[in-house]
């Protein structure tokens, strides 16, 4: 009887520990803004797909993120709207959907997001 009493609870601990390092939680299309620029310059459609971001700003009307891409290229902004955007402050992980491209020139490309559900 102990030998069964151990094995269920050795297998109900490795399933847990299974969950908890696949990360069971909501997964972003892309890991960075960054990533989601160089697929976007690949040609990719990054419209309605999500984003993880590490805010680096406290919320100011509507910017919670800017940084260079991956090739030094034009600096990425992240704008944020809709509901609990105001709530966001530096150092937050989020992760957002992308409704539009607001503005793309060589030196910076801006991004409009909402918060992903």
């Amino acid at each position: 009887m102990r030998k069964i009493i151990s094995t269920i609870l050795i297998v109900i601990m490795l399933t847990s520990m299974a969950f908890a390092f696949t990360g069971c939680g909501e997964k972003a299309d892309y890991e960075s803004p960054q990533v989601m620029y160089d697929a976007h310059l690949a040609g990719e459609n990054v419209i309605g797909k999500t984003v993880d971001v590490m805010a680096t700003y406290d919320y100011t009307e509507g910017q919670i993120f800017d940084g260079p891409a991956h090739n030094l290229g034009p600096t990425i902004y992240i704008q944020l709207t809709g509901d609990g955007a105001e709530k966001v402050k530096k150092g937050n992980d989020i992760i957002v959907k992308i409704k539009e491209i607001e503005y793309e020139s060589r030196f910076s490309v801006s991004f409009i997001c909402e918060k992903a559900d």
